[in-house]
Formats: C-alpha cells, structure tokens, sequence
C-alpha cells in the first residue's frame, strides 16, 4: 500500500518526491506549483518589520500634526478672545451710544478745569520794573524836564531794608538839581521827591521792606551856589564836593539837599516832634561820640543832633523848620553873625552824625 499525501490525504505514487495534486514535499518541503508563488520565510519577516516601522511613523507623524493643530488653533482662540474683550471695552455700551446718540437726554456735568494760579514776578523783574518807573519820574523846572536814569535797587534781606539810590550824578545832571536849588524852586524840586517816595514806597511794600532813599554826588568840581557855606564844608572833601539831594525814610524825613522838609510845608505845617527833651544829645559839644551811640538814632535824630552843635553858639538857619524848631528851645539865643568856630570835639561829632546819616 503506497503513502499518502499529509496534506491533501491523496494516495502518493511509488517514490513520489512530491504530491501530483497538491504539491506537498514528501519529505516536508512546500514547492510552488503553477497557481501560487510562494515566497520564502526570511523576506517575509523583513516585510513584517518594516510594516511596523511605517505604522509607527504615520502614527507618530500623525500626532504631531494633531498636537501643532490643537496647539495654533488654542493661541488663535486666546488671541481673539482677548481682541474682543478689549473691544468691548472701548466700544460705549448700549446705554452709553443711546445717551450720546439722544440729544435731549442729560449728560453729567464735568467739573472745569481749575486755571492755574498766576506765576507772581521774579524780584529781578519787579526791580527793573522799578527803576524804569523811577526813571520817568521828571522834574519840571523852568528851564525844561529832566530826570535820573542811574537808579540802584538793593534789597538787604538780612536787615529788612530796601535801599533806593543815585548816589553818583554827573556834573551836567548834577548843575540842573543846583540851578533849581539857586533859584529857590524848591517847590518844583519836592513835588520830584513826592513822586520818588510815591514809587520807592510801592516797592518796599510790595518787597515787605524798610526803605531808604538816597540821591546826590560824589566827589563833584559843582556846587549850589546858594547853599550855606557851613553846610558846604561839611560836603567838601580833598575830591571835590558830595553833597546829598534827596534822603530820607519816610514821609517826616524825606529831606531836599539836607535843607527842606518835602512833605511838610513851613507855613501849613510843623514836622513831628524829635523828643520833649531839650537835646537830643546833651554833651555833644564836649566829649566825642561813639558810633554805636549813634547808630541808635533815626535819620531826622541825627540831622537834628548835627544842628544842634551848630545852634548852641546862636547859629541862624535859613531853614524855617530848623529855625523854628531851636526857636522854641530855652538855651538857644540868635547870634548876630553865623561866623563861628567849632571845637575839635564838635567838628569831629559833626562828621560821625554826618556819615550815619549817609549810611542811612
């Protein structure tokens, strides 16, 4: 009995190698027939283990795509989201556009804007401001107008004064002032001291300052002819003569070349009183003053004290308020001649009463 096919169970010829029906090895080995091509077992393994290679790279690939779509498509989404909460705040709501669009709906008031407070002037401003003011001051004389241009403002913070000057004329502007004084138009020469105090004290109120004026030359060839020569050697000097025009603090002794009063008229009006004392210095004619002794008097003390030395030998002033005011003391008696002779002591007391009423 001959051997059958194991696989196809046909009955095999004698010394069959291989199944005529099915193609089956007799000895275990599988041959290709006409209808199949059979591959062998190794290229079947490789082409399993690349297909699991490429599976895995698709799978990979993949998600990378999914995750980077996901991923743009999240910040796209926030990016919008808050491009629309921003123009929602901006945009007016509805109520706000229905207000705005409706003409005769209220609006709340807005308060104005407060205006800014004005910048106040800087001292400098107001100082040139001043001097150009004390500029246009004229005197009006009968020989025509003329006025002061060299001005000088200080304002000493420290002792709270405020110090006004031209002190140094020129001869030429310096012989109007003395013509004027020559000719006896003192009236002309105190309506330009009124009008100089008028704008000086505008200032020192404004600056919350004392004040002290003072106008005339410095070491000048000119002179008023007219002035006493008593007090014309009290103004000389080896440079020439320095004699005051206008000085003062106040209105009581705002004074015109050391000799006239200018807010007080001689026959309408007396001047304040210095003190119920006889003297304003008792012994100035026989001890030498000290500064400091001085320096504690007021400007009209001062111009008083300096006379007074004068007055005790009879001396006659020409000016009425002087001549009234030692008229009226016990121990003052006229002489016939003003031609006296000061002692050492007097003429020194003289100078020193005389340079602190300059200081002034």
């Amino acid at each position: 009995m001959g051997a059958f096919c194991r696989e196809c169970g046909k009955q095999l010829p004698e010394n069959a190698v291989a199944c005529p029906s099915c193609g089956t090895m007799v000895n275990g080995v599988r041959q290709r027939n006409d209808k199949e091509v059979r591959e062998p077992k190794g290229a079947t393994s490789w082409l399993k283990i690349w297909g699991v290679v490429a599976t895995l790279l698709v799978l990979g690939g993949g998600g990378y795509f999914v995750y980077d779509y996901v991923t743009t498509n999240q910040q796209n989404s926030n990016e919008t989201t808050t491009h629309v909460i921003e123009q929602a705040a901006e945009a007016p709501t509805v109520a706000e556009k229905e207000v705005a669009d409706n003409e005769e709906m209220p609006r709340e008031e807005i308060a104005p804007r407060a205006k800014a407070a004005p910048t106040a002037p800087k001292p400098t401003n107001i100082v040139n401001d001043y001097k150009k003011k004390l500029a246009n001051v004229s005197v009006k004389g009968s020989s025509g107008a003329f006025s002061v241009d060299s001005w000088e403002i200080e304002h000493d913070k420290v002792n709270g004064t405020l110090y006004i000057s031209a002190d140094r004329l020129g001869t030429p502007l310096a012989n109007r002032f003395f013509t004027l004084y020559d000719k006896g138009e003192m009236s002309v020469l105190k309506a330009w001291g009124k009008d100089v105090y008028h704008v000086s004290s505008e200032l020192a109120t404004r600056l919350d300052a004392s004040l002290y004026i003072s106008v005339g030359t410095e070491c000048l060839g000119a002179y008023p002819y007219a002035m006493d020569h008593s007090m014309l050697v009290d103004y000389s000097g080896s440079c020439g003569y320095s004699i005051p025009i206008l000085i003062g603090e106040t209105k009581d002794n705002l004074i015109l070349f050391d000799d006239e009063y200018v807010y007080y008229d001689d026959v309408v009006a007396t001047p304040p009183p210095v003190s119920n004392s006889e003297y304003v210095i008792t012994d100035s004619d026989r001890r030498e003053l000290s500064a400091s002794e001085v320096a504690g008097l007021s400007k009209h003390e001062l111009y008083i004290a300096r006379n007074e030395i004068y007055a005790r030998y009879g001396y006659v002033f020409e000016t009425d308020y002087l001549q009234n005011y030692f008229n009226a003391k016990s121990w003052y008696y006229p002489a016939s001649s003003n031609n006296i002779k000061l002692s050492k002591t007097e003429e020194y007391n003289v100078a020193l009463l005389k340079k602190e009423e300059e200081r002034r």
